[in-house]
């Protein structure tokens, strides 16, 4: 008998922007009519969200630690929340703006980035999960691990020069990652406000007191308009009036 299969990953995204790949879920859909979805959850991912970010995948017991979810013949919970309804009045049109001409929820979840309000998660399109070589890498450290982290949220394995990270220890590197790179980011910015290092931005550009005197003195009788003092001393306006504020 001929199947539909439709294949997606639940996934959310952190304050950071790193997104994490929790879940495979596939729809099977037959020619007699009957359909199933079933759930592949990636615990080494799961483990690492605090409970402030993720909460669970609605409908599923993850407690459990099954290796897979089977709904026959039953939309889940997590699936009927976040689709439109078949009896829907404006169903064609919701269908028509996704480029589709039939309704397939997960197909739905997948093309379209509504979210729903409960929650952080959305659906991307299946794809296998890879082993990323980066054994040798010369990244600077902080672009290095947040590299590593990309690969290691999204349920790819990484190699570095001693370490493999994959399933046996994603969860233990991610934690022992994140913890460095907060830990750096805080020295970092203790060392930008001491002066250790350079601050962030450009460089203030320096305008001679005198000149800007003699400009204000200029636009006061009328003389000279903003732009022109601001072209007379080669900045912009918005520094020029940051300077005449800060006199």
């Amino acid at each position: 008998m001929k199947e539909n299969i439709t294949s997606g990953i639940i996934c959310l995204k952190d304050d950071l922007g790193l997104e994490y790949r929790i879940c495979r879920i596939d729809q099977i859909v037959r020619d007699d009519g009957h359909y199933r979805y079933t759930f592949k959850p990636n615990y080494s991912v799961i483990d690492m969200l605090p409970p402030a970010l993720y909460q669970g995948i609605p409908g599923l017991d993850l407690d459990l630690r099954k290796e897979e979810y089977v709904r026959e013949d039953r939309i889940p919970v997590f699936i009927s929340e976040r689709t439109p309804d078949e009896n829907r009045a404006d169903l064609w049109e919701l269908l028509q703006s996704a480029g589709m001409d039939h309704l397939n929820r997960l197909e739905w979840l997948i093309r379209t980035d509504l979210q729903y309000f409960g929650d952080r998660l959305y659906v991307i399109r299946f794809e296998e999960s890879r082993c990323i070589d980066m054994r040798d890498s010369e990244l600077m450290f902080r672009v290095m691990t947040m590299r590593v982290l990309k690969n290691i949220c999204a349920g790819n394995d990484v190699m570095l020069p001693h370490i493999t990270i994959d399933d046996s220890n994603r969860t233990m590197a991610y934690f022992l990652l994140t913890d460095i790179l907060s830990k750096n980011d805080l020295r970092v910015a203790e060392q930008r406000i001491s002066g250790e290092l350079p601050p962030l931005g450009r460089k203030r550009k320096d305008v001679d007191t005198d000149e800007l005197m003699w400009v204000k003195r200029q636009m006061d009788l009328g003389l000279m308009t903003s732009q022109q003092a601001a072209d007379k001393l080669k900045i912009g306006r918005a520094t020029l009036f940051r300077r005449l504020k800060s006199l």
